[in-house]
């Protein structure tokens, strides 16, 4: 039989220690550590990401045309949003057993029950609808967009936003690792970290006075305004 182990897009260890491969034309179950012995899930579209959620032994799969669920003796059921597919990206599970997935260019889905019951956007918060990967913090969702990194809290709704003034180095991410401190993050300029106290602590802002005024190396008296000859 023909090893399945060639352009790997993602991985689910599954509760069994089975692994969920996905390749760029198939979505497989693969027994841990021997890819010659697997069964085949599908075929029928290019998947993108996988999910294994603990709460209920489901796995979500991203495909190129739509997003699947995967229950009991791996029968599926398409999940859409007012009849709309839902292209994802990046999977992931908060807290309160939300499953969040990102889109492309449709901002973030939240499914509970197989229904659609949150949908993050540029217009509800959101610094772009273009979105990265996600990834859960207990009641916290990490969304990495093109144009900012977005804390967003999935009960009190509440968003905290980085950009590169705050020195986020890339919006290219391709990875996010949650720490008991903090976040690291992969990118396409290397790895950088975000501490979760301090990244958001209010800034004091400074006063900003005047207490010298040169003119041509002399101090002079300080005054509202000066007139200059040209040189």
């Amino acid at each position: 039989m023909t090893p399945v182990i060639s352009s790997a897009k993602s991985f689910s260890l599954l509760n069994d220690n089975r692994v969920l491969f996905l390749n760029y034309r198939s979505v497989m179950l693969v027994s841990q550590g021997d890819f010659h012995n697997f069964k085949q899930i599908s075929d029928d579209s290019r998947p993108y990401t996988s999910y294994f959620s603990r709460t209920d032994n489901t796995v979500f799969v991203g495909k190129v045309d739509d997003l699947v669920k995967y229950y009991s003796l791996w029968k599926s059921k398409i999940i859409r949003h007012k009849n709309t597919p839902i292209y994802g990206l990046s999977i992931t599970e908060t807290k309160n057993d939300i499953i969040w997935v990102s889109t492309f260019k449709n901002g973030v889905y939240g499914i509970k029950n197989d229904s659609v019951i949150h949908h993050l956007t540029k217009a509800k918060g959101l610094v772009s609808d273009h979105i990265g990967k996600i990834e859960a913090d207990y009641y916290y969702l990490w969304v990495t967009t093109d144009s900012g990194v977005q804390r967003y809290h999935t009960v009190t709704k509440q968003y905290k936003t980085l950009t590169k003034r705050d020195g986020i180095i890339s919006y290219d991410i391709s990875g996010i690792e949650i720490f008991e401190d903090k976040v690291v993050f992969a990118s396409n300029d290397g790895l950088f970290s975000i501490d979760k106290i301090k990244a958001f602590k209010r800034q004091t802002q400074l006063e900003v006075y005047f207490s010298q005024v040169e003119i041509n190396q002399e101090a002079v008296a300080i005054k509202p305004k000066y007139e200059l000859d040209y040189n």
